[in-house]
């Protein structure tokens, strides 16, 4: 079947004259002219059992947990998904696999996919091609589980080098042979050229495919945490026009024209589309780009989307095929002219609801009267046999669907772990950052973060940000008192004055001025960065593998974010008043929410739950709303502050942390007159040593807190579960149907 080089003689003439064009032979050409059935998989992250022992067991567990994704079931789910397609129907003449085939980019897990997907072409009868994920190429995660501890695995590039394959190498009989019209030069083994990948193939009589490489590329392979894999995509302008010119080629001579790429290139949220942010003060907006959610999302869709939508609808590309967010969602963007391209996002194989796709496509008419019709159903795997890479034993999974979705749930003991490792990922980037605009180490990292050029002074900048306090009043409640107080920043000065007003009883109204003295605050800031550096340059923050002997600092900041999280997600919420009997479903942690909006996300159809579950949901998403939620995340807060506080005996909760943040804060914080609020407030915190202690004394944190935290923290969680699960873009993103009508030359 692969032995197809042999054209005719005249197509070769013909070829010759163009060196752009898209060589016309397919690999097989379909049955008729006017259906095509494909196969949609994606996110497979295949685990071989070559880099696998007994030894590693723990290891492994530990990886697959952090990663939410069932890489130890992930051959025998991609074994079963050949087995339901061959099974099916509609066995498909051609299969497309959307990126991260491998577990974390490990040469050995390559081989062993590729190995997997040219026997599902015999199995199938069908063509396979692929394209590369964000996961596959240069990825410092690759890992080698043979032993107790994680060690490096061999990093897969996008070309070899001497006895060394590469991606294209590897998969070259899926997709990557002379068959293909290339983008670009052969990479070599440490290329960065992006959109290196990137090749366009006529799959069938009529249909033309244009593989989209989204990655971006690095050379850095020593770093640990470097350059070396990103979760962001980007379609550069010089492969989007190359891209352009073979889909109108294509469009022109009267093929369909499809495109595979792993990142999305269209918004699967409607809030986005608009312009218009879902979440109460933060506005809106003209820009698309600068959208709350957008932003949350920012990894998992090419830079300036629009553009690119635009480019390939406009040139004639119907629909692309996309993976990365493990998410069953269709998105549609039409142009100003008037050309509708859809966004086909395909759940992973191998997390929750373990789904792939299968299309049927139907061609109407003829020249300019031609359209296709596309129908679209996803179809899962229920149950599942497999062989555990570990220890060699076969296992049988009854209900694959309730399995999946324990293994991709939230709870805090993962978000701990996930944590911890994000942290020493930070920390790393932090000692290696460097920024011509911004500066170097901590403070540069800390300024980029904050879009704030070191030609711009702290003070400048604190004075900016504290001018917007200027006149704000309100109220807190402290000691059963609701205390109004009043914020201003006196002109020709560089302090934040607060002023309170309350009342002990009918006889006793005190009034107290506290003042924030800004100018104390830059070289405090510098200080403390200095310290971070540091910390962040130590060899244990800078290990290549998964493990590696946290400092004291890095475990202390682990730990307390353990505590924050602890806190937050696994506080039982109840919709009822306090006192009342709260039944089962009147309750749940802000874990199950999450849990259970990003698996409705996962599945698609989220609109087409049981009544029941639906009607649970709305439940759900008003605790989140309600007052315990708002003490949850309050309570968590506190963790914080706690953790950064100093107790009567001058014993730091957190010793690494607090020297950190325990420098010259002496005449920072400064309260008038003292012998009033100090005598009721503040006896207990006689040394104020820390920011976080003078905050606490003033017990004005929680009101802040509420005000600029809680509140929009609470109404961006709500939002975000509402729009993960209801519908949008499409009716229905598991069984749809559409018709595709081609530009107009």
């Amino acid at each position: 079947m692969k032995n197809k080089r042999l054209l005719s003689s005249a197509l070769a003439l013909a070829l010759a004259f163009s060196a752009t064009a898209v060589i016309y032979t397919a690999k097989r050409h379909a049955e008729s002219d006017t259906v095509l059935r494909l196969a949609i998989l994606t996110d497979v992250h295949y685990l071989s059992s070559a880099l696998v022992t007994e030894a590693g067991d723990s290891a492994l567990t530990s990886a697959a947990e952090d990663e939410n994704r069932m890489i130890r079931e992930s051959d025998g789910l991609l074994t079963q998904a050949v087995a339901q397609l061959k099974a099916s129907k509609d066995k498909p003449d051609i299969m497309l696999v959307c990126g991260d085939l491998t577990s974390n980019g490990e040469a050995e897990n390559a081989k062993g996919v590729a190995e997997k997907l040219k026997d599902a072409e015999k199995t199938l009868g069908a063509d396979i091609y692929v394209i590369n994920g964000n996961h596959d190429i240069n990825n410092s995660y690759a890992a080698d589980f043979r032993g107790e501890k994680v060690a490096c695995a061999e990093r897969l590039l996008p070309g070899g080098s001497g006895n060394t394959k590469g991606f294209r190498e590897i998969f070259a009989e899926l997709g990557y042979d002379d068959e293909s019209v290339f983008f670009g030069s052969e990479p070599g083994a440490a290329a960065a050229a992006s959109g290196a990948l990137s090749y366009v193939r006529r799959i069938a009589d009529g249909v033309t495919l244009i593989a989209l490489d989204s990655n971006i590329y690095s050379n850095d392979l020593g770093a640990r945490y470097g350059e070396a894999q990103r979760t962001a995509g980007e379609i550069t302008p010089e492969l989007l026009e190359w891209a352009a010119a073979q889909a109108r080629e294509a469009s022109a001579r009267g093929d369909l024209v499809l495109a595979i790429c792993h990142h999305a290139i269209v918004p699967h949220y409607d809030q986005i589309l608009d312009g218009k942010s879902a979440v109460p003060g933060f506005g809106e907006t003209a820009d698309p780009e600068t959208t709350l959610l957008n932003l949350y999302f920012s990894d998992y869709i090419v830079k300036d989307w629009r553009t690119v939508a635009t480019t390939l609808a406009d040139a004639g590309v119907a629909a692309v095929f996309t993976g990365h967010s493990h998410i069953n969602d269709i998105a549609g963007f039409t142009t100003d002219k008037g050309n509708t391209i859809y966004d086909i996002e395909t759940a992973s194989l191998c997390a929750y609801p373990c789904a792939y796709r299968q299309i049927s496509v139907t061609r109407h008419g003829r020249g300019a009267d031609r359209s296709w019709s596309f129908d679209i159903r996803t179809e899962y795997i229920r149950s599942l046999t497999w062989t555990d890479p570990a220890t060699g034993e076969q296992r049988e999974i009854e209900d694959l669907q309730a399995y999946s979705y324990e293994r991709h749930s939230l709870t805090a003991e993962k978000l701990n772990r996930v944590t911890g490792r994000l942290l020493r990922q930070t920390l790393h980037s932090i000692a290696l950052y460097h920024n011509s605009e911004y500066g170097d180490g901590a403070e540069g990292w800390l300024r980029d973060k904050l879009d704030l050029p070191r030609t711009v002074s702290w003070l400048e900048a604190l004075e900016a940000a504290a001018a917007k306090w200027d006149g704000k009043t309100g109220t807190f409640h402290v000691l059963l008192m609701d205390i109004p107080y009043a914020l201003s920043c006196p002109d020709g000065t560089d302090t934040l004055r607060i002023d309170l007003r309350y009342g002990l009883g009918s006889e006793h109204e005190y009034s107290n001025v506290i003042t924030l003295d800004l100018s104390k605050l830059p070289d405090v800031i510098t200080e403390m960065t200095d310290i971070l550096t540091e910390e962040a340059k130590k060899a244990e923050n800078q290990e290549t593998n998964y493990e590696s002997d946290d400092t004291e600092f890095q475990a202390e900041l682990s730990t307390l974010a353990g505590t924050v999280i602890d806190r937050l997600f696994d506080v039982t919420l109840v919709a009822l008043p306090d006192g009342k009997r709260a039944e089962k479903e009147d309750c749940a942690t802000l874990a199950m929410i999450l849990s259970d909006a990003y698996q409705a996300l996962s599945m698609g159809d989220e609109m087409k739950a049981a009544a029941e579950t639906a009607e649970q949901r709305l439940v759900w998403r008003g605790l989140l709303t309600g007052s315990s939620m708002t003490g949850a995340a309050r309570d968590a807060v506190e963790a914080l502050i706690d953790g950064l506080t100093v107790e009567e005996d001058e014993t730091a909760l957190y010793p690494a942390l607090y020297r950190m943040v325990d420098h010259s804060l002496d005449g920072f914080c400064t309260v008038e007159p003292e012998e009033s609020f100090a005598s009721v407030f503040l006896s207990p915190y006689s040394g104020l040593k820390t920011l976080p202690d003078a905050l606490r004394a003033a017990s004005l944190a929680t009101k802040l807190i509420d005000d600029e935290l809680l509140r929009p923290l609470t109404s961006q969680l709500e939002i975000t579960v509402q729009y993960m699960t209801e519908e949008h873009n499409t009716p229905e993103d598991s069984v749809w149907s559409f018709r595709y009508v081609p530009p107009k030359p």
